[in-house]
């Protein structure tokens, strides 16, 4: 990474002719696309070793080395696997995190908590209306907080923190081991804002507050841009990422030098064209790696849409919402949130719902470790070229935003 871009992050010629002519295969990826044939063949020789595993309340590793699944194997009393070393010192050991979103303002808060994390939630958004302190601690009798990903973005930031440190206290745990979303900083921080000054006033002061936050808790993260928000407001997919990029750089600029930069999120919300939406997702993802200082956490964060059609059928939305989790988690994103469903999918029993995301757990775990394998989705000639259209869509966006004034 170009250590300017470190210091002082900006949307350069240079930024975009790296970031334009960096989709190519790398040698891990063709030496994966060589041996994929064999490797998936042991991959798959123990089908019971695949779904006799439980994964519930855990990160699922979905980009799991094959010499992890060898072993496995063996425990299972199955042959073990041998694979390449470079097929394995490449791969992420982080998985993906699916969440759920858990209405609070429902007499069955705890309830529903419960639910996700049986269901194989490994992320929380807790939407509605911020409850109580009395009222969170008795919800969260039971719940490891700080084993999940807490996602509060529709609560005041500065109140939801003392919550959760009051939760803290009471469950001796640290609160630097608590990785919190809110959204003290975001995409609606710039619609709401009615003129230029009025936004870098509440720039500054959201960079003000979240320095004072990140004393208590490092790894609470103060900004999440979110895709739908701009959708909402009429933007494209492409126009929105512009616009988010100018953001971050805005962010990273108002913050300034140092060693700690707090967490920030982008999330998506894909549809359900599978190459694009990987193509759009990894784009993201290499912008993001570009413009940041590489001690900063980005989480890559995708929301699954509704197409919102009155009576439609529950497989064909199922359907849908899968396609738009594998886009999102073969594009690069690490934190998935599926729709509320609240039993609105007709044909799908209310049990089927509740595991839903065990469910495409395992199918992350099955899928993406057949992509991993085979370099078939970054080393793609259809992925590479969709990725180099859509950066030229993003960088005409920018350019005209730069052009304005930003």
């Amino acid at each position: 990474m170009n250590p300017n871009l470190v210091m002082n992050p900006k949307l350069s010629e240079d930024f975009y002719h790296r970031l334009l002519h960096s989709w190519e295969a790398d040698d891990f990826e063709v030496n994966a696309a060589q041996t994929w044939g064999v490797l998936w063949d042991k991959e798959c020789k123990d089908q019971q070793l695949k779904f006799n595993r439980c994964y519930q309340n855990r990160l699922v590793s979905a980009y799991a080395s094959t010499m992890e699944s060898a072993a496995k194997a063996t425990d299972l009393g199955s042959e073990a696997v041998e694979v390449p070393e470079a097929l394995t010192s490449h791969r992420s050991k982080e998985g993906w995190r699916i969440g759920s979103l858990i209405p609070c303002n429902q007499g069955s808060f705890s309830s529903l908590i419960q639910e996700a994390l049986e269901g194989g939630a490994d992320a929380l958004a807790l939407v509605g209306e911020q409850p109580t302190i009395a009222e969170f601690m008795t919800a969260s009798v039971g719940i490891g907080w700080n084993y999940l990903l807490a996602d509060f973005r529709e609560w005041d930031y500065d109140t939801s923190l003392n919550l959760w440190e009051h939760w803290c206290v009471k469950s001796g745990v640290d609160p630097s081991a608590l990785e919190l979303q809110g959204e003290l900083w975001g995409c609606n921080s710039l619609l709401n804002a009615p003129s230029a000054s009025e936004y870098q006033v509440a720039l500054r002061d959201s960079v003000y507050k979240a320095a004072q936050f990140t004393k208590r808790f490092p790894k609470a993260s103060p900004v999440l841009f979110r895709e739908e928000a701009l959708l909402k407001a009429g933007l494209h997919s492409w126009e929105a990422i512009a616009v988010i990029l100018t953001m971050t750089v805005d962010w990273l600029e108002t913050w300034g030098k140092g060693e700690f930069h707090p967490p920030l999120a982008v999330e998506r919300c894909p549809g359900v064209k599978l190459m694009e939406e990987i193509a759009l997702q990894s784009v993201v993802g290499k912008a993001f790696q570009e413009l940041c200082p590489t001690s900063q956490t980005v989480r890559l964060m995708a929301r699954s849409r509704s197409e919102g059609a009155e009576g439609l059928e529950g497989s064909r939305e199922l359907l849908g919402m899968s396609m738009a989790v594998l886009a999102s988690a073969l594009g690069g994103a690490n934190t998935i949130f599926l729709q509320d469903l609240n039993g609105a999918l007709k044909g799908i029993s209310y049990d089927d719902q509740r595991r839903l995301p065990r469910n495409l757990q395992l199918l992350l775990r099955d899928e993406a470790m057949l992509a991993k394998s085979t370099g078939l989705v970054r080393g793609a000639a259809t992925v590479i070229a969709l990725e180099k259209a859509a950066w030229e869509s993003i960088s005409e966006v920018l350019a005209q935003i730069q052009n304005h004034g930003g």
